[in-house]
């Protein structure tokens, strides 16, 4: 995500929530900021958890697909092993 000149961080999110899924994201927590250098590179990845949103279940050509799992219930392919 980037965000657009003059926009806080907590905007750019609920934005991007917006155009990608047709989501409207109400209220959201910080869940963690953690850092990638896989194959050399320095990239954050920040998480936020929310249990207050409204989808509509829009996509876009950056979202193609997306479920919703209960944690002890994810597929497989998503477990570590």
């Amino acid at each position: 995500m980037i965000n657009k000149k003059g926009e806080i961080f907590k905007e750019g999110i609920k934005r991007e929530f917006k155009e990608e899924l047709g989501a409207t994201l109400n209220d959201f927590q910080l869940f963690g900021i953690y850092n990638n250098f896989y194959e050399s590179k320095n990239d954050s990845i920040v998480i936020f958890h929310s249990d207050d949103f409204v989808i509509k279940g829009a996509v876009n050509r950056e979202v193609e697909k997306y479920q919703f799992f209960d944690l002890r219930e994810l597929p497989d392919k998503y477990l570590e092993e």
